[in-house]
C-alpha cells in the first residue's frame, strides 16, 4: 500500500495538481469501489464525477457523472482498512496490556535506596493551621473566623 500511495503522490506532484489525495475506506464503501485506479471528484462532500482505470487526476476536469472504465483496472484485493482495525482492536488483550505497562513502569523506574537508619526515632506533625482572615460563604455567612 505504501508503494501505491507514493505512486499517487508522484503522479499528483508531476501534474502540479492541487488535488487533495487521500485513501479513505469510507469513500470505497460509499461508491462501491472494487477496482483501482479509481478517481472520485467530490465538492464539499457531494459527488461530482468518477472514473475507473485512469491515473491522470486532471482527467475529470470539467466532467460530471460516472465516466465508467476508461483504462486498465485491477481488482482491490486488500481487505477494508476499517475491518482490519476493528478486528485488531477486538483481538487486543487489554488486561495483558495493562499488566505489561505496569511491569514496564516499575522495571524502568529508578528507586531511591535510603540508607539504613542508625537509631529509631519518632516525629509528630501538627497539621493545624490558624485562619489569617474570616472565610465567608458566597451568601456572606462566616464559615471560619480569623484566628481559629
Amino acid at each position: 500500500m505504501v508503494d501505491e500511495i507514493n505512486h499517487w503522490h508522484k503522479l499528483i506532484r508531476d501534474t502540479k495538481s492541487e488535488v487533495n489525495f487521500t485513501i479513505d475506506p469510507n469513500i470505497f464503501i460509499k461508491y462501491g469501489v472494487r477496482t483501482i485506479p479509481t478517481i472520485i471528484h467530490e465538492n464539499d462532500g457531494e459527488f461530482v464525477s468518477l472514473v475507473h482505470g485512469i491515473s491522470n487526476v486532471n482527467y475529470l476536469d470539467n466532467k460530471t457523472g460516472n465516466m465508467g472504465v476508461q483504462g486498465p483496472v485491477v481488482e482491490v484485493i486488500e481487505r477494508n482498512m476499517l475491518d482490519l482495525i476493528e478486528e485488531g482492536i477486538k483481538n487486543l488483550d487489554f488486561e495483558k496490556m495493562k499488566k505489561d505497562a505496569y511491569n514496564r513502569y516499575w522495571k524502568n523506574k529508578d528507586i531511591y535506596k535510603f540508607p539504613e537508619a542508625l537509631k529509631d526515632s519518632t516525629h509528630y506533625v501538627d497539621p493545624s493551621v490558624v485562619i489569617p482572615q474570616d472565610i465567608l460563604s458566597p451568601d456572606g455567612r462566616i464559615i471560619a473566623k480569623k484566628g481559629e
